[in-house]
């Protein structure tokens, strides 16, 4: 009797049990259907400024530019500091798709003991949730009792997935528990790397994979380097002293899980104000100190962002050599989910008149626009034009002189108001850009094209052009920018022919009379030095003694 009616306990207690687990089973896999869930965490990324970048609708993506932000301070007339703060692009896949087939593309790792949660909701309203952590490059559950994830089969589910890109998540909220209009994250300041991916997902039956790559959602300066980027420029001293970023950031803010995946509603302003430490690595300088400089700002296109420095460099194409100190000072913006390369380039003017003879050239053109970077041809940097030995005070009709702006808008002159007769010679490069400068000599236009390589930028080049140029060696840039024929000052080459003024006079060889001046030509095919016409008005490019 006894024996029996244990037996008949033991049996109801195993029935009952399999019918609580039927029960949990038609619960979480109704009619024996649905999908389990399992997550593969892929990779962190920040956007791409080469990619289209997905937008919150989820069903396009646009171009999202943030393209390379670049100052020129000009030192002197042949030494110029350019500061460029490039978005890096990754050196990886970004998510292939947002949509029903979310591939896996590798992304930087989270490390060893980093947690995410998974959230999904359906029709808006919360389904379930999961927490995970990184176990040896492996997703697993962060709490196993959880269990496996299960979901209904065939409906779309908005998911969220989120980190601190730390070993603890906060206790889920009650409003990420209720629904995705009203639920919402909030920036932690402690764990500043704050990462984020939203997408649909409508499940198959059966086992399914859930691939996440998240993104960082603040804004990092990966790295500051400062360079003497040419022979004749040392680093001097201590070389880069007073260094400092000044940058907004905010203690504060918040990501809706309805919006575009953006940080808003930031209040707590605590600037970043780095003071930074440089280590020599052959002509470069590279701040030490700066750790992957995480910013929580968003500068909304505003160059609020500075960087200044003192740097000490070395002129050793002097006799004697002579050190001096330059303060820069920058400014640029700051765009969340991009990391950032500041760099920092001194550059010194000039080429090789003749072997081992290096000589000082003026960056840009007389009449340039000296804020605009003079190693990149565009209308800006084109110069005035010059008839021979003429000043740019020579502007009263009949004219010898057109600044950039009016030989870029007028077209012909016509012979009555562009001068006809000769001169004497006057040096534009003394007159403007001080003691010390002139114009080249023919013997050293000469010198320049026999002892530097000549390479052509923009080519094949091509009338009516202002991205064409030329270089020779490394140092010496020079726009196309034709020049104005002698008898009417119509435009002539603009684009297809270089032609600059040197100091040297010709005669004429039909009136025997001194009315001819050499100049440098440099064509598509052709580099040498001509005699033409004094009248003609040509570009003028200053030397250094």
């Amino acid at each position: 009797m006894n024996k029996k009616n244990t037996f008949l306990t033991g049996t109801a207690f195993l029935m009952l049990f399999a019918c609580r687990s039927n029960d949990t089973d038609t619960q979480l896999n109704s009619s024996g259907s649905g999908a389990v869930v399992k997550v593969n965490f892929t990779g962190l990324n920040f956007a791409d400024p080469q990619q289209a970048q997905p937008q919150a609708s989820l069903n396009r993506s646009v171009m999202n530019t943030n393209p390379t932000q670049t100052k020129t301070d000009l030192v002197d007339p042949s030494t110029f500091i350019t500061t460029e703060v490039k978005p890096a692009a990754p050196n990886f896949g970004t998510q292939a798709s947002l949509g029903n087939t979310i591939a896996s593309v590798a992304g930087d790792p989270l490390g060893n003991g980093i947690k995410f949660r998974v959230i999904f909701y359906k029709a808006g309203t919360f389904q379930d949730y999961r927490d995970y952590i990184i176990v040896n490059g492996q997703t697993e559950l962060a709490d196993p009792q959880q269990g496996e994830l299960w979901l209904e089969d065939s409906v779309a589910y908005d998911v969220v997935a989120y980190s601190y890109n730390a070993n603890s998540l906060p206790v889920i909220s009650s409003n990420e528990k209720s629904n995705i209009s009203t639920a919402k994250i909030y920036f932690d300041n402690t764990n500043p790397d704050l990462l984020y991916w939203k997408g649909t997902k409508t499940f198959a039956k059966g086992a399914q994979i859930l691939y996440l790559t998240l993104r960082h959602k603040t804004a990092m300066i990966q790295s500051m380097t400062v360079s003497a980027a040419n022979p004749p420029l040392t680093f001097a001293g201590s070389s880069i002293a007073n260094a400092t970023l000044l940058i907004p950031n905010y203690t504060n803010g918040e990501i809706a899980f309805s919006g575009s995946g953006s940080i808003f509603g930031r209040t707590n302003s605590v600037p970043v104000n780095k003071s930074l430490s440089f280590t020599a690595t052959g002509s470069s300088r590279t701040a030490t100190n700066l750790g992957n400089l995480l910013i929580n700002a968003d500068t909304n296109g505003q160059k609020l962002a500075t960087f200044t420095a003192d740097i000490t460099t070395t002129d050793i194409s002097k006799s004697p050599a002579i050190t001096s100190t330059t303060n820069i000072s920058a400014s640029f913006k700051i765009t969340p989910e991009y990391k950032h390369d500041l760099t920092v380039s001194i550059k010194k003017c000039g080429a090789y008149t003749a072997p081992g003879v290096w000589k000082e050239f003026a960056c840009h053109n007389l009449g340039a626009t000296t804020t605009s970077s003079p190693v990149v041809a565009d209308a800006s940097i084109f110069g005035a034009k010059y008839k021979w030995g003429s000043l740019n005070t020579m502007t009263t009709s009949p004219i010898r002189y057109l600044s950039q702006a009016d030989d870029q808008s007028r077209g012909t002159i016509g012979p009555s108001g562009w001068a006809n007769t000769f001169i004497s010679y006057n040096d534009a490069c003394a007159t403007e850009l001080g003691s010390g400068w002139r114009l080249p000599t023919k013997a050293e236009w000469d010198g320049v094209i026999a002892n530097n390589t000549l390479s052509r930028i923009g080519a094949p080049f091509t009338d009516g052009s202002y991205t064409s140029a030329i270089k020779f060696g490394e140092n010496l840039f020079l726009p196309v920018a034709g020049s104005r024929t002698y008898d009417n000052g119509a435009v002539s080459n603009r684009g297809t022919v270089a032609r600059y003024w040197s100091s040297t006079a010709d005669q004429n060889p039909v009136s025997a009379a001194w009315t001819n001046g050499w100049h440098l030509a440099v064509t598509q095919t052709s580099a040498a030095t001509n005699s033409s016409d004094q009248r003609h008005g040509m570009s003028i490019r200053c030397i250094k003694d």
